[in-house]
């Protein structure tokens, strides 16, 4: 540089910034998977704008980490394959079997409840998973699982399983049952509800006894995600310190649910 030469103010600040290392970094970008199973997980265009309790506590938690989040909406059984392929980021709220290829978040996101739903007007009941021969047609989510391998092998050999996919999978199983053209369907008790009570204010359903109990639900991270393990530590991180603030609770109260880690 020649005596006399000064460098444009422009220049300059770019070359102080890469001494010092402040040249901003693009935020690293992630694709989370919707599917409409509110109020753990909620598609905002048909769910009232809803993300679902686990997603919003996903989205401050990786939005405050510099993270920029996309969402695609897909059904379950597309999710579970794009999962498999690596195609997405991460899945909001899942059991560890569903997802056999993903990585889990230690700190569970959520708590389901799978029950047996039929109209309170039939008075055919749940008693077991051999009582399901006596109906018709059972409803279930294609790609779910429900916690009970007696019932899930069931499922896999019995010819009055009604395999429904697609979206809004709760919704048409209320329909389905409505109109009588399924007598029953497995669903989690949280969901079934959640659905039942924006479906109709007329319908009535019985549930059974829980078929699996109180199971936990999981954040599920891809493995081929560059930074997989540091998003397992800021989502684990981000459950953990909302639920000690209180603000995991506030969240779950604005979809009228209580915590059930207290």
């Amino acid at each position: 540089m020649r005596a006399g030469k000064t460098l444009p103010i422009g220049l300059f600040f770019v070359m102080f910034c890469l001494v010092a290392g402040m040249v901003p970094v693009k935020a690293q970008n992630v694709t989370i998977a919707l599917n409409s199973w509110c109020p753990h997980v909620c598609v905002p265009q048909v769910d009232s704008n809803r993300l679902g309790y686990t997603t919003e506590i996903i989205e401050k938690s990786l939005v405050d980490a510099g993270y920029s989040i996309n969402y695609v909406k897909a059904p379950w059984a597309t999710i579970v394959k794009m999962a498999r392929d690596g195609k997405v980021d991460i899945v909001g709220s899942a059991y560890k079997q569903e997802l056999p290829t993903m990585l889990f978040v230690e700190m569970p996101s959520g708590m389901a409840v799978e029950r047996v739903f039929s109209l309170k007007s039939n008075p055919w009941s749940f008693k077991g998973v051999s009582s399901l021969s006596q109906i018709s047609k059972i409803g279930t989510i294609e790609g779910a699982d429900y916690n009970n391998p007696e019932l899930m092998d069931y499922l896999k050999k019995a010819e009055n399983v009604a395999v429904f996919s697609g979206h809004e999978i709760v919704k048409q199983h209320l329909t389905q049952l409505m109109r009588q053209r399924i007598e029953a369907f497995i669903g989690d008790e949280f969901v079934t509800l959640w659905n039942a009570k924006k479906l109709s204010s007329t319908l009535e359903v019985k549930s059974s006894p829980p078929v699996s109990g109180l199971a936990p639900l999981y954040v599920a991270v891809s493995p081929s995600h560059p930074e997989h393990k540091k998003l397992l530590k800021i989502i684990n991180d981000g459950i953990t310190a909302s639920m000690k603030t209180g603000e995991f609770a506030k969240v779950l109260g604005t979809y009228n649910l209580t915590p059930w880690w207290e």
